[in-house]
């Protein structure tokens, strides 16, 4: 990996092979906090604050285990892509479709069903996304 050479590919140009990397970033980022929120579930708790005892209870739970190393590979895959990706494009359309697939998998696992106005503002930020992503294109 070449600083330099980076840093010329990174002039405003958007290729549309970065897109879909973006996407499976907010895929593993949005889809991975239903399943922690579910893997600590049952922790053995402090009676009076009500946190967990111990990061050792976390750490000692596949289900917890998995998703945090799903979620820490989109992290590792995100700064990779930020050495060619637009950081203007790169930011926003991660942390707003990461809360898309949020959506989606807490259904999957069993969280209640959003309100309506809720998958509004999901179609507002496909909508949204894609517009951010047309326009990059084209620069």
């Amino acid at each position: 990996w070449d600083p330099s050479r980076a840093s010329r590919s990174n002039s405003g140009r958007f290729c549309n092979m970065q897109w879909p990397v973006l996407v499976l970033v907010a895929a593993l980022w949005g889809s991975t906090n239903p399943l922690l929120r579910a893997g600590i579930q049952n922790v053995k708790r402090d009676t009076t604050t009500g946190q967990p005892i111990g990061q050792h209870s976390y750490m000692t739970r596949w289900q917890y285990l998995l998703p945090f190393g799903f979620n820490q590979l989109g992290s590792a895959l995100f700064l990779w892509s930020l050495s060619t990706s637009a950081l203007s494009l790169a930011v926003p359309l991660c942390n707003s479709l990461s809360f898309v697939f949020s959506v989606f998998v807490s259904r999957l696992v069993g969280e209640p069903p959003q309100t309506p106005t809720t998958y509004l503002g999901l179609a507002l930020i496909v909508v949204g996304s894609s517009i951010c992503v047309a326009f990059k294109s084209d620069d």
